[in-house]
């Protein structure tokens, strides 16, 4: 009977440690379990916090805490539940990251001060300066939650794993991509229309493809922080700077939903980001990452 009962213990043990070292070993499974459990922690903290009478209001500051609660805290416990924080220690190549997604900086840059041109010459009123300042650090958390989701756990995780070949990185990159084209999905819930979801979720996709390779090839997700943080600037500019509006109500504010024809060029005018993508990762410097890998 005694062996009997030693049995089952050894058998239950070598399940659980079958379980585990599963988890441990698959890379693609930790990946996907990470973006789960953010999504729907998130999710249900957006739900739970304003039923006990959490209102974060509708100016900037709000939108900042609102960030930092919801997002912020969250991912970065999943980073060291996932043993991956150690990639908020690399500040190296932050410079050499910036210069790979130079041409969107200075995009962002031109046509933030095309927008901005446009509201002087209509005497537009602008928020104040601290709620300015308080728009450029929530789009900088913005890119900072979400990149150290998808780069920092989800595309560093596959790659401890798959990293030492091409198609292994390739893998790593459209699997992370995809989980963040994905996170876009629940917009839907906050007002924005079916058909400009689908068409966000297709271009973030893309956009990811391109956060990945700068990430894979520099590993410095500051950088990529920031150059999100610029594209949101630029995407949420009148919601942000201009009186009347509100960062939480980005979606409430559209009036109309894409057409199908503007979604198409959009798409098209996205693939832009898997173009550059190709030329960041060329053949001799994903030879590169990969000697990188195998040290």
């Amino acid at each position: 009977m005694k062996e009997m009962v030693k049995v089952n213990e050894t058998r239950a043990g070598g399940e659980k440690k079958g379980i585990q070292s599963r988890f441990q070993e698959d890379g693609f499974l930790k990946a996907m379990i990470a973006l789960v459990f953010f999504e729907v922690l998130h999710q249900l903290l957006k739900i739970l916090l304003p039923l006990v009478g959490v209102d974060w209001g509708l100016n900037n500051s709000g939108a900042v805490v609102r960030e930092i609660i919801l997002k912020v805290i969250p991912v970065v416990i999943l980073s060291i539940v996932f043993k991956t924080s150690d990639v908020l220690k690399n500040t190296k190549n932050f410079g050499k990251s910036l210069l790979s997604g130079l041409a969107i900086i200075i995009y962002t840059a031109l046509y933030s001060l095309f927008l901005l041109a446009i509201m002087l010459l209509g005497e537009t009123p602008f928020k104040s300066v601290p709620e300015i300042i308080l728009f450029a650090l929530f789009v900088f958390l913005v890119g900072f939650s979400e990149e150290l989701l998808c780069r920092g756990i989800m595309t560093e995780t596959m790659l401890r794993k798959y990293g030492n070949t091409k198609k292994g990185i390739w893998l790593s990159i459209l699997v992370s991509s995809v989980g963040f084209g994905l996170l876009h999905f629940s917009n839907i819930l906050m007002g924005q229309s079916v058909i400009d979801t689908v068409v966000q979720v297709i271009a973030t996709t893309f956009i990811g493809v391109f956060f990945n390779a700068i990430y894979v090839r520099h590993r410095n997700i500051y950088a990529i922080a920031l150059i999100h943080g610029l594209i949101d600037f630029v995407a949420m500019f009148i919601q942000g700077v201009i009186q009347g509006n509100a960062i939480l109500k980005v979606y409430e504010d559209s009036t109309a939903a894409t057409t199908a024809f503007e979604a198409i060029i959009t798409v098209l005018v996205h693939c832009l980001f898997l173009v550059t993508s190709l030329v960041i990762l060329r053949k001799k410097k994903l030879n590169e990452v990969i000697e990188n890998q195998n040290k």
